[in-house]
């Protein structure tokens, strides 16, 4: 032993001070090095002619990890720190059948259901369900090997009211809107969907160069300047617009109605949310006031995600706002209108807003009734 630790020291010590240091990566050697390195680090602490932090800038270890190996030595001397024997022989695996029972269980329910007070899978809390249904201990990276074997990814959910009836959005995508388009083809009339979006010059997206270790800064609008933008689409590909800078409300739809009937010609089916002021008096009346040329269809409750328009939405936050410092209200309303404008001149654009897995029934409806 006395040797190898000379040994140790004797190479060390070439490397360390042959004029320029060498860089010493312990992950990239094998574990009888590793030994060597342990033993020679506690041997210089010892002969005081490496403190612990020296040793540790010298290694490209972090400090506490050479005063566990301090630790070790006082506990059990040199023969603490050699070889280990990283092979767990006795671990036990997950059968087939296990293994088809956890990832089966993770896409059924969420934690909450199991008696954690989480709705998010993490490795820890699947190896602690593991532990408690089959006696098995698995480490992190064995969970994450199980999970990418069987297809899962690690992924930012999609977020969802727990109020949602999905019955009643399975009807309106399997046949309420099938009734919708079929009545507006005998009608010669257009399907024209509606939304409405707070736009904030404060809106952040996206990732940017920087060097490595130094986290980049920019520098954002802190005051609250904001717009409210209402916006109508078809599926032909044509786009109505208002920005305006007071809340949406009962008479500021009414005249976005009136404006939308000026632009368009023909009959229109109007596909619309639950928002209050989309069902109050004032609307009814300006509904009744069109009746020949306006029909109103209402989307299933907390189902946002039916609707295309949701999604220009998204590109506009994302491209037009997220990325960009807008010092004004005036840039902020140019900036909207632009990159609205802009993006329904764009026809691939546009039918990438009906390309979205949430609003392909629009098109499968489409495209099954034309063929036939």
């Amino acid at each position: 032993m006395l040797n190898d630790i000379i040994n140790s020291i004797s190479n060390y010590k070439s490397l360390l001070y042959r004029g320029k240091k060498s860089k010493i990566d312990l992950r990239k050697m094998k574990e009888s090095e590793r030994a060597g390195v342990r033993k020679t680090a506690i041997t210089l602490i010892n002969k005081h002619e490496r403190s612990p932090e020296d040793v540790a800038e010298d290694f490209g270890v972090c400090s506490s990890c050479v005063y566990k190996w301090i630790k070790k030595f006082k506990q059990g001397g040199f023969e603490a720190l050699g070889v280990k024997d990283t092979r767990n022989t006795s671990r036990k695996k997950l059968t087939k059948d296990q293994e088809s029972l956890v990832v089966t269980s993770l896409y059924q329910r969420n934690p909450e259901f199991y008696g954690y007070n989480v709705i998010l899978w993490t490795r820890e809390i699947i190896a602690e369900l593991i532990e408690r249904w089959f006696g098995i201990t698995l480490t992190g990276r064995t969970v994450s090997r199980i999970l990418r074997r069987n297809n899962y990814t690690f992924q930012k959910p999609e977020r969802r009211s727990y109020k949602r009836d999905e019955k009643e959005i399975e009807i309106f995508k399997s046949k309420k809107f099938k009734a919708i388009f079929e009545k507006a083809q005998e009608e010669g009339a257009e399907i024209w969907w509606i939304d409405e979006c707070t736009s904030k010059a404060s809106h952040s997206s996206g990732k940017t160069w920087g060097l490595c270790g130094e986290t980049p800064t920019v520098y954002e609008q802190a005051d609250r300047i904001k717009i409210n933008v209402v916006a109508a689409i078809s599926n032909t590909g044509e786009c109505r617009y208002m920005v305006f800078e007071d809340s949406m409300n009962s008479e500021t739809f009414c005249s976005f109605i009136d404006y939308l009937h000026k632009k368009t010609g023909k009959k229109i089916y109007l596909i619309l949310d639950n928002a209050s002021f989309h069902q109050s008096k004032m609307t009814r009346e300006k509904i009744e006031f069109y009746s020949g040329w306006l029909e109103v269809c209402h989307l299933p409750k907390y189902a946002p995600e039916l609707n295309p328009v949701e999604y220009l939405w998204s590109h506009l936050k994302r491209n037009a706002i997220g990325k960009k410092f807008l010092k004004d209200l005036e840039e902020l309303k140019d900036a909207v209108s632009n990159h609205i404008t802009r993006f329904f001149r764009d026809k691939k654009l546009f039918l990438s807003l009906f390309g979205k897995k949430q609003v392909q029934y629009i098109k499968e409806t489409i495209t099954s009734l034309e063929a036939a």
